[in-house]
């Protein structure tokens, strides 16, 4: 199960990383606050304390995280039989919805905590620059999202394939821990060297 969690992880992460969910009114996410970092005249410490608290907000969210998609994952299972028992069902989603409202709340904490670090000319201004930014201008390139789309592809593949044989996949898993990071900061090119990297490690696992 465990392996399938991760395979299900690793096929969102590209997806995840690109969501940058404007909150209402002066809340934002903050990749959009240090992507505007120069024009805000953010501080050191402003920008130390975003990087923290954006941290520290993923670290806690990624366990609910994989339950939800663990959850999902037996919830699609468990629709696709022909007679789906409803009370297994609705207790599955009561549990999925529960870890989201989790993930909810870790976020919602760190958009106040990351607001109340500004000041009112900086959310004013932040406001301003938002209105007319364009998320794309986070994302990778069509090309660079296309290959790493395809090498996650892989790496899934592999990492199957060793589970099947018996073979651990941990390693490889470990290895990919750093995508997340890399994701959130929008270093695209630095992600795809470390899928490269697993790559190289599943032709010669042992």
């Amino acid at each position: 199960m465990k392996y399938a969690v991760l395979f299900l992880l690793l096929a969102i992460r590209l997806d995840a990383a690109e969501k940058t969910n404007l909150a209402p009114g002066q809340m934002f996410t903050p990749d959009i606050v240090l992507y505007f970092g120069k024009q805000l005249k953010l501080t050191d410490e402003q920008i130390e304390f975003i990087r923290g608290e954006h941290e520290e907000a993923r670290r806690n969210a990624n366990p609910a995280q994989e339950d939800i998609a663990a959850g999902n994952e037996k919830l699609a299972r468990l629709m696709a039989k022909s007679i789906t028992g409803e009370n297994e069902a609705v207790a599955l989603v009561e549990r999925v919805t529960k870890d989201e409202v989790k993930v909810k709340l870790i976020q919602w904490r760190m958009y106040v905590r990351i607001k109340n670090q500004l000041n009112d000319q900086q959310r004013k201004q932040l406001e301003r620059l938002a209105k007319t930014f364009d998320p794309k201008k986070l994302e990778p390139s069509p090309a660079l999202r296309k290959r790493i789309e395809s090498k996650i592809a892989k790496v899934q593949k592999g990492m199957r394939e060793l589970a099947e044989i018996g073979v651990s996949p941990e390693s490889i898993g470990e290895m990919l821990k750093g995508l997340d990071e890399l994701f959130a900061q929008r270093k695209f090119e630095e992600a795809e060297a470390l899928i490269d990297q697993a790559l190289k490690k599943l032709d010669d696992p042992f």
